[in-house]
């Protein structure tokens, strides 16, 4: 039976000239579209490759720049830096109690009058791995000549502190009169416990 097909195709392709015409036309279709389909392919693949000799070109230029080195010691250090004059405490709250205890021995040192003391939560730094703040806002009447005292102790602390804000105002009576000052501190801890 497959003769007889094979035999009368073989027939109709010899008789019919509108048959081989239309068989040629498809292949010629076909191979023009497979030809289509690699030329796409290899243009992409072109693409592909420029991309990632650009990428590599600037990363062996990157690697060469010695400054990214000394980019890497100075962040290395100061993150060392930082990990050794952190804080301890085992939860958030013993981290806010530390700091409220430790504005306290502040208040009692500098003989603070009318002192109101906040001392927020603890929150988690997003940029730094299990390094976290606890804000702190004092305010009170202080002495102008013991102002930078004061600066100094929280500026010179072992400890990881940083001021936020310091707003001074004056009595309008004389000069001699106590300032009233508001100063805002921020505590870094490491949790020993990050659970807390």
């Amino acid at each position: 039976m497959s003769d007889v097909s094979i035999g009368s195709l073989r027939d109709e392709w010899k008789k019919n000239p509108r048959l081989r015409l239309g068989i040629l036309a498809i292949a010629g279709i076909g191979l023009l579209y497979l030809f289509l389909v690699v030329s796409d392919y290899q243009i992409e693949q072109k693409k592909n490759f420029d991309r990632i000799a650009k990428q590599y070109t600037k990363l062996k230029r990157g690697g060469l720049d010695e400054s990214w080195l000394q980019h890497y010691e100075e962040a290395k250090n100061f993150a060392a830096l930082v990990e050794s004059r952190a804080w301890r405490a085992k939860s958030r709250g013993l981290a806010q109690a530390m700091v409220q205890s430790w504005a306290e021995e502040l208040i009692k040192k500098y003989k603070f009058s009318g002192p109101s003391l906040r001392v927020e939560q603890a929150y988690e730094v997003t940029d730094v791995d299990s390094l976290w703040q606890v804000a702190a806002t004092l305010e009170a009447e202080y002495p102008p000549e013991n102002i930078a005292g004061i600066l100094r102790e929280v500026e010179g602390s072992e400890k990881l502190l940083s001021i936020e804000r310091l707003i001074i105002t004056k009595n309008a009576q004389t000069i001699r009169d106590p300032k009233r000052f508001t100063l805002g501190v921020k505590a870094y801890f490491k949790l020993e416990d990050s659970k807390g």
